[in-house]
């Protein structure tokens, strides 16, 4: 029997026990308290079942080897939106990028954790505009960033944002020619002091290698 990750021996008989498919899934009923039942076959793989009833996938691993790895749990997905055959697969793939060293879990809680577009514009301008531009240069910048740019792309992760991402915005902008290639230049220069300032990965800038549109009216 495979018994889950991170349980002493005393409180193992207490481990609910079951082999997770949709029908058994179905047949798990909430109480009080909140509690896991695990897989009885793939380790560290189990369904959380909440005292509303809410219920998810999820995995428990170690990132790392030996018993002082530190303990993970990652959501899989809810109850309902896979199916209990998907959700193992994903955990077995999970596992598997485990194995050579992988910490998914705490990698999607940096991706949680990482700036958003808007919030990279507001560092920008606080810490390199305000500081080493004039007062109206300044203000430009924080006119076009915060008026045009932060509509498009705010909420996006700022290290997430791709080379194709602006050149549709770029493009989007073609008929104010003027205004996108100073929007491309004060998000190019945005994105250097981000990298400079390990805000995003060293020599990431997605503004590389997007022309500058024929001058126009702005």
């Amino acid at each position: 029997m495979v018994i889950p990750l991170g349980y002493p021996e005393p409180i193992l008989a207490m481990i609910e026990k079951i082999k997770i498919s949709n029908k058994t899934v179905e047949g798990l009923a909430p109480d009080a308290r909140d509690r896991v039942v695990w897989d009885d076959f793939l380790t560290g793989f189990g369904v959380r079942i909440r005292p509303t009833g809410a219920m998810v996938y999820l995995l428990q691993y170690r990132a790392g080897s030996g018993r002082n790895a530190p303990l993970r749990r990652m959501k899989i997905a809810s109850v309902g939106t896979v199916t209990a055959h998907d959700a193992r697969t994903i955990a077995k793939k999970a596992l598997g990028a485990i194995a050579n060293g992988a910490d998914p879990a705490a990698q999607r809680t940096a991706e949680r954790e990482a700036l958003s577009f808007s919030e990279l514009v507001q560092i920008f301008l606080k810490e390199h505009v305000e500081a080493k531009r004039a007062p109206g240069t300044a203000a430009y910048y924080r006119d076009i960033l915060v008026r045009v740019a932060v509509p498009e792309l705010g909420t996006r992760k700022a290290d997430k944002i791709t080379h194709n991402d602006l050149l549709k915005f770029h493009l989007k902008l073609r008929d104010r020619p003027v205004l996108a290639n100073r929007i491309l230049a004060v998000v190019a220069s945005m994105y250097s002091f981000a990298a400079r300032s390990a805000l995003v990965p060293e020599g990431f800038n997605p503004t590389r290698r997007i022309e500058r549109l024929p001058r126009g009216r702005a």
